[in-house]
């Protein structure tokens, strides 16, 4: 999906900084596409828009290493990918307790795989930028 997305994002993670990557498990994009298997999600994704696949897949990705012990309990991190109706990147919402970790809608299945220049933690969930404000998302009141 990575390479169908383009060489921007390609490249970005390939390079000489660290990553983190909120990686959807095959079965998360069969799911999320409707897919009646995963080889059907990968023809899917095969001919989706760039410039979709692009921003899906950078919402996954966070500048920054970080490991599982070491996100937020409750909070907001910055995406690779640009919000369009507002300067500055997207935020995914991060919840974590000795339990579980959630990534907006979405636990965390395995977390802290290791790659050359960054981590890799699998989500059983294709992760949507979140329509709702963030106090709802954390459960908070804005009060």
């Amino acid at each position: 999906a990575i390479e169908q997305a383009g060489p921007q994002l390609a490249s970005r993670l390939q390079g000489p900084r660290d990553v983190t990557l909120l990686a959807p498990s095959d079965a998360a994009f069969a799911a999320h596409l409707g897919a009646a298997s995963e080889a059907d999600a990968l023809a899917a994704i095969r001919q989706a828009r760039r410039d979709s696949l692009l921003q899906a897949l950078s919402y996954h990705a966070l500048d920054s290493h970080l490991i599982a012990y070491n996100l937020p309990r409750m909070g907001a991190i910055r995406t690779l990918a640009p919000d369009p109706q507002a300067p500055g990147a997207l935020q995914v919402f991060i919840r974590r307790n000795r339990n579980e970790m959630r990534a907006n809608d979405g636990n965390f299945t395995t977390t802290n795989l290791a790659g050359a220049n960054g981590l890799v933690h699998i989500l059983y969930r294709v992760l949507q930028p979140p329509s709702q404000p963030l106090s709802q998302i954390l459960g908070t009141h804005p009060d």
